[in-house]
């Protein structure tokens, strides 16, 4: 048995590495906060900051590509917070899926993540690239 001898104790390896793992679990952090569910209505006006789009030989006005948006997201409450989203595409001819994800961040460091899926289709209302 390998043993650290002291001036008055002796301590078996083993003991020595369960008192390192019980200090390194009390001495862990415990500051994660719990995650909230709340609905809040908001108005975002944002606008693209990126766009990449790439044709696909396929069919004629078929591409692909990403883009990120960015603006301000106001809460009905009147907080102000910085608006992100970032998504794919894959259009033809104008129609077809978007999806991506938006995160909207808090003066106070908190956030809000979410994931989003549409569908364009003749009816969209804007000609803005994802609008």
């Amino acid at each position: 048995m390998a043993t650290v001898k002291g001036k008055k104790k002796t301590v078996t390896i083993w003991g020595f590495v369960g008192i390192l793992v019980i200090m390194a679990w009390l001495l862990m952090p415990v500051t994660q906060a719990a995650a909230e569910t709340k609905t809040v209505k908001s108005k975002t006006t944002n606008y693209i900051t990126k766009l990449e789009a790439i044709p696909v030989f396929d069919v004629k006005g078929h591409i692909i590509g990403m883009f990120e948006r960015r603006g301000v997201s106001v809460s009905e409450t009147g907080e102000v917070a910085a608006y992100l989203n970032r998504g794919t595409f894959d259009l033809t001819s104008g129609q077809g899926p978007v999806q991506g994800y938006s995160q909207i961040t808090y003066k106070d460091g908190s956030t809000v993540v979410f994931n989003l899926a549409s569908q364009r289709d003749a009816t969209s209302r804007r000609e803005a690239p994802l609008g």
